[in-house]
């Protein structure tokens, strides 16, 4: 998984998946993502595919990058901020904002097999993964510099806040 990051308010998650490309008219079947990296095709050829979300809308793109198309829309959010995929690629996380700096907003977990979403936090949060593929959330309150850091349980999608960070001290004035 790479994510891109921000671009004039589209946020971009790149993965890489295992699939299993269909033999005959692949494009009336769209390819179900096998996110087990250890599941490989008969081919064994990998999906890239890329998450494509825009600032402000309620929706994400999954494009299959090998033909270029868009082969589903991932609904149920709210002005969408950034996205991230988890390591192994089953989940998507998705932070929504009703602004960009210190306004509320929501975190949005979407199961990548059953493309069904819930809200796992509901304030201003970024969700980043870390080098172990352990997913870290910093979340935020409205004109607070305190940011609390929290692990999510992949699993159970609970939050366990761990610490905290005063970005005043950092020198930042949001």
């Amino acid at each position: 998984m790479k994510t891109i990051g921000i671009i004039l308010g589209v946020s971009f998650v790149l993965l890489q998946m295992s699939c299993q490309r269909p033999t005959s008219n692949p494009v009336e079947t769209p390819i179900s993502p096998q996110p087990d990296s250890s599941k490989v095709s008969d081919s064994g050829k990998t999906q890239a595919l890329l998450f494509v979300g825009s600032y402000g809308f309620d929706y994400v793109y999954m494009v299959d990058c090998s033909t270029n198309t868009v082969i589903d829309t991932l609904r149920g959010f709210e002005s969408i901020y950034d996205i991230t995929a988890s390591k192994g690629g089953q989940k998507l996380y998705v932070c929504a904002r009703q602004g960009l700096l210190n306004t509320p907003g929501k975190v949005f977990v979407t199961d990548l097999r059953t493309k069904q979403n819930k809200v796992i936090h509901e304030q201003s949060s970024d969700v980043y993964i870390a080098p172990d593929g352990t997913p870290i959330i910093i979340a935020s309150e409205p004109r607070n510099p305190i940011r609390r850091v929290g692990i999510i349980d992949t699993l159970s999608d609970q939050i366990t806040f761990i610490d905290s960070l005063d970005i005043q001290d950092l020198g930042l004035n949001l």
